[in-house]
């Protein structure tokens, strides 16, 4: 099989329904804690020493996240696709793929580690409109 599709975020032909997809075989680098089922409801630390995401932590990529008191939004490490992948197209019998290029990027609501998404969302809405306007 061609190299560019095991290494670089390409879109592959869908020959069923006609449609373009996005595949990311990079992603499987991505660092995984494991999946975790929380059944009850525990008591959340608002800081998370080893959280990527949190304020002044040291992400995968070994750069440091900023003191951020508010939203904060940044490259993310493990994008699904990726701004300087090698241009490419493949073509052999079923499986028809090109390359795609772009950007992805993590927003964080809050600092705040205990809160879920949605209430990170709701208190900071309007300067999550603003980030998103970037």
């Amino acid at each position: 099989m061609n190299l560019n599709l095991q290494k670089y975020s390409h879109k592959r032909f869908n020959i069923l329904t006609g449609e373009w997809v996005i595949v990311s075989p990079h992603r499987s680098k991505r660092p995984w804690k494991g999946q975790k089922e929380v059944v009850f409801e525990e008591k959340k630390h608002s800081y998370d020493s080893t959280c990527y995401l949190c304020a002044n932590n040291i992400r995968i990529n070994k750069e440091v996240n900023p003191d951020y008191k508010d939203v904060f939004v940044f490259i993310n490490d493990f994008a699904a696709l990726q701004k300087d992948s090698k241009s490419f197209e493949f073509n052999q019998g079923l499986l028809k793929a090109q390359s795609e290029q772009g950007i992805c990027k993590v927003i964080c609501f809050s600092p705040d580690h205990s809160k879920s998404s949605i209430t990170k969302l709701f208190k900071s809405r309007i300067n999550t409109q603003r980030a998103c306007c970037f």
